[in-house]
Order: C-alpha cells, then sequence, then structure tokens
C-alpha cells in the first residue's frame, strides 16, 4: 500500500521568468506571475483494412499556453518597436520551476515563443495593486534543465 501524499510533498511552483534575446545578447523580458503551458497533439485515427478497431498514431506536436506577467521591461517594448521598423522579432523565452522537499525541483524552459498579443500596459487609477498583463502563444521548444526524483 502507498504511503499517504502529504500536502508539503506536492511540488509548488512560484518563481518565473522571462527572457528576450537580442543580439545575441540575453534580457530580462518580464517577471512571470501565471503559466500555464499544454503540448497539443496531432493525432492520426485510421481503421486498418480487416481490422474493426481504430488505429492511432501521433503526428505531431503543438505548444501552446496562457500567460501572465508583471512588468514588461523596456528592452522588451524596444523590441516590439523595432519589429514594427522593420527589425525581426527576437527570441522570447521563460524559464519557471516547482519544487518540494521530497520530490526535488524541476525546472521547465520554453523558447521560440509568439505572442497572439503583446499587452504594452496600462492604467488603472481605482487600483493600488501591482499592474499585469495577459497572453495566450505558441512555442517551439520546451526543455527540462532539471527533473524531479521520482
Amino acid at each position: 500500500m502507498a504511503a499517504k501524499t502529504r500536502l508539503q510533498d506536492i511540488p509548488a511552483g512560484t518563481d518565473g521568468q522571462g527572457y528576450v534575446t537580442v543580439g545575441g545578447k540575453t534580457y530580462d523580458a518580464f517577471q512571470i506571475k501565471k503559466v500555464e503551458a499544454t503540448a497539443e497533439f496531432e493525432v492520426e485515427s485510421q481503421f486498418l483494412l480487416g481490422d474493426p478497431v481504430k488505429d492511432n498514431a501521433y503526428r505531431g506536436v503543438a505548444y501552446t499556453g496562457n500567460l501572465e506577467y508583471y512588468n514588461m521591461t523596456s528592452v522588451f517594448k524596444r523590441a516590439v518597436r523595432d519589429y514594427q521598423n522593420g527589425k525581426a522579432f527576437p527570441d522570447v523565452s521563460v524559464q519557471y520551476y516547482s519544487e518540494s522537499t521530497s520530490k526535488g525541483r524541476e525546472e521547465i524552459t520554453i523558447s521560440r515563443m509568439i505572442f497572439d498579443k503583446i499587452p504594452l500596459g496600462g492604467l488603472d487609477d481605482g487600483s493600488s495593486k501591482a499592474k499585469s498583463e495577459a497572453t495566450t502563444f505558441k512555442a517551439g521548444h520546451i526543455d527540462l534543465p532539471s527533473m524531479f526524483d521520482d
């Protein structure tokens, strides 16, 4: 029988950073408030000759997600402006982690991100809370620099 899982043993993630690479140099772009990343699979399903059970196969994967963040840096805003003026859009990436005392630490890096929109900031005179922005994204690569001790 498996031992009871304690709440303190369930990994929690509360730290993450966004980066932008401009001219070969990587800069802070924003502080992550919340990120949800998903691997969406392209699946082919087909009845093969003489088989009454449909067979399935993975045919590709797309990485998508939702991102909320604080404090878009001037470097990132400048990159958006430079794109408008004809320069290539820089690589955008995020790195975040979850950890627990019993499982260790797992880091996730998502790169070659394409944001569906890039909020450039705003003002709310009715709030004294930290200003955050939200967007959806697509990405071209994920990596796991460190993984949980299973």
